[in-house]
């Protein structure tokens, strides 16, 4: 086995004065210590100042407000949403880094004890030593903790003190609900209300801001379940005085789940679709980057892919910034200090096409079976002799000589590994709902060497 010198373990980024990688592509975060920073947020300026005003215009103290950010995955919406958070913090809204989880698999129980661990979080990290010991506030962790602890998943409820009169003093009445038949989406809206009556009281806070994340992936046969969510926590939760609800997730997710039921599309604020950063907001955020992860500050950083590299392997990506970003890493460890002309020279774009193909071919192979595999190449090479844009399940279904059940399983496994994405809805006649139409992601283009 080859031997590795030195006490540390070689970093290719050391070469461009780097302590790490630029081109990760986790949300940036608030609070302090957080490993990206919010303070590396670039562009977004009129979606964030939209967002702000929706909730500095709801009124406080009992004012709330609910709004979706939306857009194609990879684009930048949970960024988004963490510097809005960010951004109200400064004017003393909670919130924590954290976004509630929503997924289809969830039944409202589980949703109801996230939302108030997210509470719990919000309320600890703005004043432990203020508000751990009130009464409120011990509510909420014990039960929790009860919750975690026998593992209440699928509906099934526990007994809890449920709080009997209004304030946040240590002195209220509480009654001890027996038998053990008090579900958590039934009190989570009376716990909300003792939490924000503490962080009024103890820490002058006009309200919480709530992330409501994960809706990335869901499809239209499993969005019903994450609607139902919704529906049943509207009026403990979503109507609830003093609580901001940010809902992110991907455009057609957010139409499934949010739009489904009408009692909770009318609550809701939709504002238009993210769009993706331009190219100069991307080289701008990348500058950005490269700056704040100097492993010298008093050398300037050089950038290991060139700028034009990264506008031409973005459009290979449609706008997709984490998508662009994961091949931009995988390739710069391949390559870095082995490329070019110098050990330091930025990658070409001719450098990352010679490895980013093998590299994700070796994804499809990973990730997809045999025959899902087979699928994708197959559909690929159709899309591009016929110059489509996206495709049907009906279509993948006659390209593939298979039937329905088949080409939706098929379907699904693509996107669900993230090769095909849904791009929108077109009516057939005799459909009783819109047929999906999907597109392949920049991960299968380049699998293919589509590009």
């Amino acid at each position: 086995m080859d031997q590795i010198e030195g006490r540390a373990l070689p970093n290719v980024w050391a070469l461009h004065n780097l302590r790490g990688s630029p081109f990760f592509q986790e949300a940036l975060q608030s609070g302090e210590g957080a490993q990206h920073p919010i303070d590396l947020f670039v562009g977004r300026v009129v979606q964030l100042r939209r967002h702000l005003a929706v909730i500095g215009s709801a009124g406080t103290p009992g004012g709330s407000s609910r709004q979706v950010i939306s857009g194609r995955p990879g684009v930048g919406k949970s960024s988004l949403a963490q510097a809005v958070k960010a951004r109200a913090a400064e004017h003393g809204y909670l919130s924590s880094p954290e976004a509630v989880a929503l997924g289809h698999e969830d039944d409202t129980d589980a949703v109801a004890v996230r939302i108030l661990d997210y509470l719990y979080q919000a309320i600890m990290a703005r004043g432990r030593a203020k508000v751990e010991h009130e009464s409120a506030v011990e509510d909420v962790r014990q039960f929790i903790r009860v919750f975690r602890v026998n593992n209440l998943s699928g509906g099934l409820s526990i007994g809890m003190p449920l709080i009997g009169t209004a304030g946040a003093s240590a002195g209220r009445v509480k009654t001890f609900i027996t038998p053990a038949a008090v579900r958590p989406a039934v009190v989570v809206g009376e716990l909300m209300r003792g939490i924000m009556e503490v962080a009024r009281a103890k820490l002058s806070a006009p309200g919480v801001v709530i992330h409501v994340n994960n809706l990335e992936n869901i499809t239209d046969e499993r969005a019903e379940s994450a609607a139902r969510v919704l529906r049943d926590l509207r009026d403990p939760c979503l109507l609830a005085g003093g609580f901001h609800w940010l809902l992110v997730g991907t455009t057609q997710a957010i139409r499934s789940v949010a739009g489904a039921a009408e009692q909770v599309r009318t609550v809701f604020n939709f504002a238009p679709e993210l769009e993706p950063l331009t190219a100069e907001e991307l080289i701008h955020l990348l500058t950005r980057r490269y700056r704040a992860l100097r492993a010298d500050a008093k050398r300037p950083a050089r950038a290991p892919v060139a700028d034009v590299a990264v506008v031409t392997l973005y459009r290979v990506f449609h706008g997709d910034l984490r998508g662009t970003l994961a091949a931009l890493d995988s390739a710069s460890h391949e390559l870095l200090g082995y490329a070019g002309d110098s050990p330091r020279a930025p990658l070409t774009f001719d450098d990352l096409r010679s490895v980013l193909p093998g590299l994700y071919a070796e994804r499809v192979r990973s990730l997809l079976s045999p025959e899902a595999g087979d699928s994708l190449k197959t559909i690929a090479v159709t899309l591009r002799k016929s110059r489509m844009e996206s495709f049907s399940r009906r279509d993948a279904q006659e390209w593939l000589s298979v039937g329905q059940a088949t080409a939706s399983r098929l379907v699904s496994e693509l996107a669900s590994n993230g090769f095909a994405i849904e791009s929108g809805k077109e009516r057939t006649e005799g459909a009783k709902r819109p047929t999906s139409r999907y597109a392949l992601t920049g991960a299968a283009r380049l699998a293919f060497g589509d590009f």
